[in-house]
């Protein structure tokens, strides 16, 4: 007896998420009597699915953005093919830190395999604050069923932080006359999250003195500044010139 395997139909490999299959072969001699003469009993196969629904995110580990506007990239795409469209929306936990473009992708069954990406950009602040941890989250809208039943994990991010927490005096050095003055103004390096008072003291009164005795600066007026007057101090001595600090708390 002669069995050509040509003539038995190709099985092709499918990117599709589907339940496991049974093939059943069953072998007979055309040529014996009757068309059902069988050569063996009927033999069966396990077609075992190898695809799964999901969504794959590269890279994998946190990223970073910064306040300068560094941004980081995330590479999407599908695990396997849909039987409908799948949408994916990516959304910023907060988006004082960082803001995501596009905000949605669009898979489908003749593109799920096609790498899109989304970028995310950190966001400036004018506070001292730290590095910032944040999330994207991800969600998914389909008519696939198995696309529609996941929830992805969220995407870790970091904003790196710009500002630094200070004060600066204008001028910050100066000559006075015995009997003259001069206007300092005061200015933070951040937006404070509270009240910052200085206190103002002259290092020796008999040479300068400071008024008021303290200034305050706040979120609203931090960067416009606040200022305080120096004066020097007459004492009718040739004593040359003496040195003074207005020392600040």
């Amino acid at each position: 007896d002669h069995l050509d395997l040509h003539s038995f139909p190709t099985r092709r490999s499918s990117d599709l998420v589907e339940p496991d299959e049974v093939l059943t072969v069953t072998l007979s001699d055309p040529l014996g009597p009757g068309s059902s003469y069988l050569i063996t009993p009927a033999a069966q196969m396990a077609i075992t699915n190898d695809d799964s629904a999901g969504v794959i995110l590269d890279p994998t580990g946190s990223l970073t953005t910064t306040e300068s506007g560094g941004t980081a990239t995330l590479a999407v795409r599908l695990n396997s093919q849909p039987t409908a469209s799948v949408t994916i929306t990516l959304v910023s936990a907060d988006t004082g830190e960082g803001v995501i473009s596009p905000a949605a992708l669009v898979f489908n069954p003749a593109n799920w395999s096609t790498i899109q990406t989304v970028t995310i950009t950190g966001q400036d602040d004018l506070v001292a604050d730290g590095d910032i941890a944040y999330t994207v989250q991800i969600g998914i809208t389909s008519s696939d069923a198995d696309y529609s039943s996941l929830d992805p994990a969220d995407v870790n991010l970091t904003n790196l932080d710009d500002d630094i927490a200070g004060y600066s005096f204008n001028p910050a050095s100066f000559s006075l006359i015995e009997g003259t003055s001069q206007v300092v103004s005061l200015t933070l390096g951040t937006q404070p999250t509270a009240d910052v008072t200085l206190n103002l003291i002259s290092s020796d009164t008999s040479a300068c003195t400071v008024s008021p005795a303290s200034v305050t600066l706040t979120a609203a007026t931090w960067r416009n500044g606040a200022s305080f007057t120096v004066s020097g101090v007459d004492d009718d001595l040739d004593d040359e010139d003496q040195p003074c600090t207005i020392v600040t708390t």
